[in-house]
This record gives structure tokens, sequence and C-alpha cells, in this order.
């Protein structure tokens, strides 16, 4: 999953160089009206292989806050790799807050096992 995507350029990489089956990328829909046209075309043009797929949906980091929130995934579990890039344009401490909310309630608790296995590290801490 890559968070606060604007163009894509950030999952799109991590997609290609990893050979992840799959790419959810997400933005705020307030961020650019045609955001959601743009992410879809830059995964189409981006896709090696027919095994490889890509969503793109709107999403809101504030609603990571709330209790009852479900991830954005597909089986609303979560996802092995949250990433995000020069995203937040905001000094707002809730905007941060929402941001690692987000990206915490993302990430399943075993993606550390599995990109481990691949030489890849990250922290959910």
């Amino acid at each position: 999953l890559e968070l606060g995507s604007g163009v894509g350029l950030g999952g799109v990489a991590v997609w290609c160089a990893t050979g992840c089956a799959a790419l959810t990328m997400s933005d705020w829909d307030q961020a650019a009206p045609a955001l959601v046209d743009n992410l879809k075309a830059n995964a189409r043009t981006n896709t090696k292989q027919p095994s490889m797929s890509a969503d793109v949906r709107l999403f809101d980091w504030f609603d990571a806050l709330e209790d009852e929130f479900q991830p954005v995934s597909e089986d609303g579990d979560g996802f092995d790799l949250v990433i995000g890039a020069d995203c937040m344009y905001s000094d707002d401490p809730a905007v941060a807050m929402s941001l690692a909310a987000a990206m915490r309630k993302h990430l399943l608790p075993t993606a550390g096992e599995t990109f481990a296995k691949r030489g890849y590290f990250f922290s959910q801490s």
C-alpha cells in the first residue's frame, strides 16, 4: 500500500523492483480532481506482466483514527508493506498522527516475516 500516492511514483517503483503481484495506491479525494484517473493510468502504463495488478483507493488518513476502522485492502486485513514518500504537506500534528495511524493499522502483524525473507527491512514501531 502506498499512502499519499500523488502520481504513484513510489508505489510503482517498489512494485516493479520487488516483483509484488499486487499494488494498492491511495490518496485523499480532495488532493486533486484528476488524481484517481492519473494513478490508474500510471499503474496501467507500468504493469509489466499479466500477473501484476494495481488498485487505486480513495482514503482519508483521519479515518484510521476511528476505532471501527478497517484497512482499505480487498480482504480488509491489511498489507505486507506500507509506504509513503513526501506525502505530508502540513505541520499540523493531527495530520502526522493520522498518517501514523494509517500506516500502523494497514500493516499486517506478519509483514516483517514476509519481507525479511526477501531481504527487505522495515519497522512497525
